[in-house]
């Protein structure tokens, strides 16, 4: 009995995650703005988190910090690293009809969202410790 508990542990050691933020960096590699759905409404923008990766690193905000702030440098994951990064922060975020926390953002018809890659490096500012 002693040795097949043994065995049983060993294989479940062996089938973890090498890293403890193995979830994270995966999530993080497939974050992507698109993980971001916006609505907008009287009060203005409002984000809403959709996608598997995002909900992921929302859950792990923490350990998630630092693959968002390098996601902020990526025109594909940048919209999606600041809403998460707004998020965790706790701090409300003012929104208008083209603006969320300092990302502006274009909504179009078919209801997906448009962002300018041209203020990422405003947006890094914001999150990169001064």
């Amino acid at each position: 009995m002693k040795q097949a508990s043994l065995l049983l542990l060993a294989v479940l050691l062996v089938s973890c995650d090498s890293t403890p933020n193995a979830g994270v960096e995966r999530a993080a590699a497939e974050l992507r703005n698109t993980d971001i759905v916006w609505d907008g409404s009287y009060l203005g923008l409002v984000p809403r988190i959709s996608g598997p990766p995002a909900r992921y690193l929302a859950g792990h905000a923490e350990s998630a910090r630092p693959y968002l702030l390098a996601a902020l440098e990526d025109s594909d994951k940048f919209a999606a690293a600041h809403v998460l990064l707004s998020i965790a922060s706790g701090q409300p975020a003012k929104a208008s009809s083209t603006e969320w926390n300092g990302l502006v953002v274009s909504l179009r018809p078919d209801g997906s969202a448009q962002f300018q890659p041209e203020q990422r490096p405003q947006l890094v500012a914001m999150w990169r410790p001064k």
